[in-house]
C-alpha cells in the first residue's frame, strides 16, 4: 500500500474494510488521526500530525522541525482539502503538539492536544482547547494541564494519550487513557507495557470559574433569556452561591437590577449540584423575562461554578 490516510468501512463497528487501494491523503501522521462530523457545513474534519511543515526536519535536517496540528475537509470522505496548519506552537510553547483528539460538545468543539516535551524530559501531557468552527481554536493563556503525566515509574509517567471524546453516563464524563509509565518517548522498548485507565469529570466538569475564602464575581454579558429558568453546575465547600438579574443600563455597566430577582431576594445556593434552578424568594419562573435581553451578576465563596444554562 503507498503510504497515507485511507477511509475504512464497517457495518458493525467490529469487522472492517479497506477497499480503496490510493490513500485519500497522501503523506505520512503517525498519530491517532480524529474525525468529527460537521453537521452545519455537512462536511467531515479531519485533524492530523502536520508532515509537510515538520517531517522535512526529520528527514534531512532542514526545515522547521516542531511538529503542528493540521487540519483537512470533505463531504464525501474521498475528495480531501489540502491540510492546512490550525494550531502551532508559539512563543510561550517549548514544545510540539504530538496530535489532538477533538469532538463535538454542545454548540463547541472540545480538543485535549497532546503536548510533547522533546527537549527534556520527552513526556506527553494533555491541554484544553475549544472551538466553535472546529478551524480557529483557543487555549487558556497559561497553559494548565488538563490530563497530565504521573510520577515516573507509575501509571502513566511518561505519556498520556486521550480517547478521540469522553463517554457519558448518568451525572458524568469518562475520559479512557492510554498510559506509558516506565519510558520516555524516544526509549519506549517494543515489548514496553502501557495501560488504559479512566478519568472521570462531572457533567459540564472541563473547566471552571472557582472562589475562595474571598468573594468572586462576574456579570455576564447582555443575552437573550431563552428560557424560564436559569440552571446553574455549581459546588459549594462551606460557601456560598448568591445570583441577580440585571437589565442593560447605559449610565452603568453593571446593570440595572431587576425587581423581584436581585441579590437579596435571591435563595442561597449552598449544594452541589449539576443543575440547580435558581430561585427569588422561591420562585424560579422566569417567564415574563423570556425573550428580553437581561444580564446574570453571580457572587461566590468557597465554591465552582461549572456552567450556567439560559
Amino acid at each position: 500500500m503507498v503510504g497515507g490516510i485511507y477511509i475504512a468501512k464497517s457495518h458493525d463497528g467490529l469487522h472492517w474494510n479497506y477497499n480503496d487501494t490510493k490513500p485519500v491523503i497522501h503523506g505520512e501522521s503517525d498519530c491517532n488521526n480524529a474525525c468529527v462530523y460537521n453537521l452545519e457545513k455537512g462536511v467531515y474534519m479531519l485533524y492530523m500530525r502536520g508532515w509537510h511543515t515538520a517531517a522535512a526536519g526529520w528527514n534531512n535536517g532542514k526545515g522547521n522541525q516542531r511538529r503542528r496540528i493540521t487540519y483537512s475537509e470533505s463531504r464525501d470522505l474521498k475528495n480531501w482539502s489540502e491540510p492546512q496548519v490550525i494550531m502551532s506552537p508559539d512563543e510561550l510553547d517549548t514544545n510540539d503538539f504530538y496530535g489532538i483528539s477533538v469532538f463535538r460538545y454542545a454548540n463547541a468543539y472540545i480538543g485535549m492536544l497532546w503536548v510533547f516535551d522533546d527537549d527534556m524530559y520527552e513526556t506527553i501531557d494533555i491541554e484544553l482547547c475549544w472551538s466553535r468552527d472546529g478551524i480557529r481554536w483557543e487555549r487558556h493563556p497559561e497553559r494548565p494541564k488538563f490530563i497530565e503525566t504521573e510520577e515516573k515509574g507509575k501509571m502513566g509517567g511518561y505519556m498520556v494519550f486521550p480517547g478521540q471524546e469522553p463517554v457519558i453516563y448518568g451525572d458524568n464524563l469518562y475520559i479512557y487513557v492510554n498510559a506509558h509509565s516506565k519510558y520516555p518517548h524516544n526509549a519506549q522498548p517494543e515489548n514496553s507495557t502501557n495501560w488504559v485507565y479512566r478519568t472521570k469529570l462531572r457533567m459540564d466538569g472541563f473547566v471552571s470559574l472557582d472562589a475562595g475564602s474571598q468573594m468572586g464575581s462576574l456579570i455576564t454579558r447582555p443575552f437573550t433569556l431563552q428560557s424560564d429558568t436559569i440552571k446553574i453546575n455549581a459546588a459549594t465547600q462551606g460557601g456560598y452561591i448568591i445570583a441577580e438579574l440585571a437589565e442593560p443600563y447605559w449610565f452603568d455597566p453593571k446593570g440595572k437590577a431587576i425587581e423581584g430577582f436581585s441579590a437579596k431576594d435571591f435563595d442561597v445556593f449552598k449544594e452541589d449540584s449539576i443543575s440547580h434552578t435558581l430561585s427569588w424568594r422561591g420562585n424560579s419562573n422566569l417567564a415574563r423575562l423570556k425573550g428580553k435581553r437581561i444580564m446574570l451578576k453571580i457572587a461566590m465563596v468557597h465554591s465552582q461554578l461549572y456552567s450556567f444554562t439560559i
